[in-house]
């Protein structure tokens, strides 16, 4: 059994639709995400994932191995995963929000955050992050090996009400804000959120 067809069955009201297409949260733990179609999932906060009811079970439920499995061999779901293709079709085309005439908003938002002036210029520099034309939004881009857009993921700059947090329509989430190196390195660092990683190197310049 996956992880999704469990939580739907057994745990409909723990899931809630989070702002990704597609991806779902639960009540009690906001950064575990879950994928509605392949089951994919991942929790944030703690750096483990999996994708079977059984991994789910023993690594956030916290159930012991064999009753988890005695728990899930009394079952005889019937699931039949999605097809690749077919989650590919129903992707919405990637779409980028307009930038804005320039990124002043932005600017002031990550500076009052801490980063540094220097961090900024050099993400706009290398077209990373821009401005939304609509909201101010902060839009920190994930690009494939070509340089090519894949990915966006948008940051209010408002501090009042829920901060608003969200990805561009079609987003690939295989492509990740990244923040190519001044000089050659041999270390990457991974961080959960692109301001984390800008907040990084501020510290380090």
């Amino acid at each position: 059994m996956t992880a999704i067809e469990f939580l739907r069955r057994y745990r409909p009201n723990s899931l809630v639709k989070s702002s990704a297409r597609g991806e779902y949260q639960l009540a009690q733990h906001d950064s575990f995400k879950i994928n509605g179609e392949s089951s994919v999932w991942h929790w944030k906060s703690r750096d483990i994932g999996g994708k079977s009811a059984l991994k789910y079970l023993i690594y956030v439920e916290g159930v012991p191995f064999v009753e988890a499995v005695q728990l899930l061999c009394e079952e005889s779901p019937m699931y039949i995963p999605v097809q690749h293709e077919a989650v590919e079709r129903e992707r919405p085309p990637f779409r980028l929000p307009n930038p804005a005439p320039n990124n002043d908003r932005v600017t002031r938002y990550l500076l009052g955050r801490g980063i540094s002036l220097p961090t900024i210029r050099y993400c706009i520099a290398r077209k990373i992050l821009y401005e939304s034309a609509e909201y101010h939004n902060c839009v920190f881009l994930g690009k494939d090996p070509q340089g090519v857009p894949k990915y966006a993921a948008l940051r209010g700059i408002y501090d009042y009400g829920k901060p608003f947090k969200r990805e561009a329509p079609g987003s690939q989430k295989q492509y990740g804000f990244c923040i190519p190196p001044m000089q050659p390195s041999t270390t990457v660092a991974v961080f959960e959120a692109a301001i984390d990683a800008m907040a990084e190197m501020t510290l380090c310049g």
